[in-house]
């Protein structure tokens, strides 16, 4: 994920004690040696907490919802119960979309996808072998 672009989407990243959701930004606010972080805003309590992650975990949100109503992000594994078929979220930058890529390799646009028969099973990070999922 390019650094212009990222400060203004929400985003997931891996932290130490695990993933965590909000706005990335390459630096710490504040200075320091730190890499990225991700800024958690939290509305109930009027603050902002800034969490480091790990740069080449931070993905980008889809904007659209998996049938439990989770958000989905690029590298999110995703499967259709009922057509028994899924595939992994990739988000390509120099088209600016989604797709999701299936198993055989069918590359669909996500305008194509109806993300509510999915659900999300896992994504490569945690479980680089995905196909078995698949």
């Amino acid at each position: 994920m390019s650094d212009m672009n990222a400060k203004h989407l929400m985003c997931r990243g891996k932290a130490a004690k695990g993933w965590v959701e909000g706005y990335f930004l390459p630096r710490h606010p504040m200075g320091g040696s730190e890499g990225p972080v991700i800024v958690q805003i939290s509305e109930k309590y009027a603050v902002s907490l800034c969490v480091p992650v790990l740069a080449d975990t931070v993905t980008s949100c889809s904007g659209l919802l998996d049938k439990k109503e989770r958000l989905i992000y690029d590298q999110d594994i995703l499967f259709d119960e009922e057509r028994r078929s899924g595939g992994i979220v990739e988000y390509a930058e120099e088209d600016g979309m989604f797709a999701l890529v299936e198993r055989d390799g069918t590359l669909r646009n996500f305008c194509d996808v109806i993300s509510s028969n999915y659900e999300i099973v896992g994504n490569a990070f945690d479980n680089p072998d995905y196909l078995e999922f698949i």
